[in-house]
């Protein structure tokens, strides 16, 4: 009877163990299919260049499966990690701070170089009033031009202001300075004698904001007048004869400036470093109209040219009628 009544039950056990079997079998296939499925979105997305969270792997065949393409895609991604932090070190070394510079950095060099370059072509080709309003309306732009600047003038062997300072170190403390142009003001603190600095941008506490055509000294109240690579805009004149206003009788007028400005042609340089030079007598000519003398010429400096003048005698009553001749704008090359 025992026998008779188990038969039952391990009929109604292999029963249930074949549909729990089936069941899992079914189950199996989804799971698969399912697995299947979410394989190939990985692949979709790792394609795309995004990273899957979804899904795990259960497996141990399906890991195995899967190790040959996470191998594979690792490499890949070491490979272009390291193509990237050769294309970022500058010299094809790894991607440390002793690299010469980032992509980045080039990138952004190249952009701040072509916005100086635009606004140094727009500064020679305006006059002093509009370069004035053009600074005022967004200083930032002043900053930009700055920065351009110094990154196109640092491998000069020598800088215009240095040279001035060396000009200033020469005279008695007690004279009155006036920087006409001082971009970010860099003469007033190395030099001894009391500094007046003016610019399109107050980018300092000394610096003055104005129209070099007018600044706010009254007349024969300086004892030198500094113009280092400021003769920008097309009405520069203005800007010397203001220095002659402001200046006392046998003050000092110190010029430096791009030797290509008083030529033609790029081989005629050379020749701007003679006093009777032809490129430089129409320019020397209307200084001596405003009464200044030509104390000494100074062209050992291959990209700019260093005049020092004296204002011995009277200048032309009419100064206005003073025909300037045109300078050529100074254009930097790209770097």
């Amino acid at each position: 009877q025992q026998q008779q009544q188990q038969q039952p039950v391990d009929g109604e056990d292999k029963e249930q163990m074949t549909v729990e079997h089936e069941e899992k079998h079914e189950g199996s296939g989804k799971e698969k299919k399912r697995k299947h499925a979410e394989q190939k979105l990985q692949q979709l997305q790792q394609q795309q260049g995004t990273r899957s969270k979804e899904g795990t792997v259960s497996s141990s065949k399906e890991k195995k499966q899967r190790a040959p393409e996470t191998a594979k895609l690792g490499s890949g991604k070491a490979q272009a990690a390291d193509e990237l932090g050769k294309s970022n070190s500058g010299d094809g070394g790894s991607n440390s701070g002793g690299g010469r510079g980032s992509l980045f950095d080039k990138m952004r060099a190249r952009l701040s170089g072509g916005r100086f370059r635009s606004l140094n072509e727009q500064l020679y080709t305006c006059k002093g009033d509009e370069a004035l309003r053009l600074m005022q309306s967004d200083p930032s732009l002043f900053a930009q031009y700055h920065d351009g600047f110094q990154q196109q003038t640092e491998s000069w062997p020598v800088q215009p202001v240095d040279q001035a300072v060396k000009f200033l170190g020469a005279k008695p403390p007690n004279l009155v300075v006036a920087d006409f142009g001082c971009g970010d003001g860099r003469l007033a603190p190395r030099v001894k004698q009391k500094t007046h600095s003016f610019d399109l941008v107050s980018s300092a506490p000394h610096v003055v904001a104005c129209n070099m055509a007018s600044v706010p000294l009254d007349s024969a109240s300086v004892d030198v007048a500094v113009f280092s690579l400021a003769l920008m805009g097309t009405d520069y004149g203005l800007f010397l004869t203001e220095a002659a206003r402001v200046l006392r009788h046998k003050g000092w007028l110190w010029i430096a400036e791009v030797r290509s400005r008083f030529t033609q042609e790029p081989d005629e340089e050379k020749d701007v470093g003679k006093a009777n030079s032809q490129h430089l007598q129409p320019f020397l000519k209307c200084l001596a109209r405003l009464g200044f003398t030509l104390q000494s010429l100074d062209a050992s400096n291959k990209m700019f040219v260093v005049m020092v003048l004296r204002k011995l005698n009277v200048p032309t009553s009419n100064p206005s009628s003073i025909a300037w001749p045109g300078l050529r704008a100074c254009m930097y090359r790209k770097r």
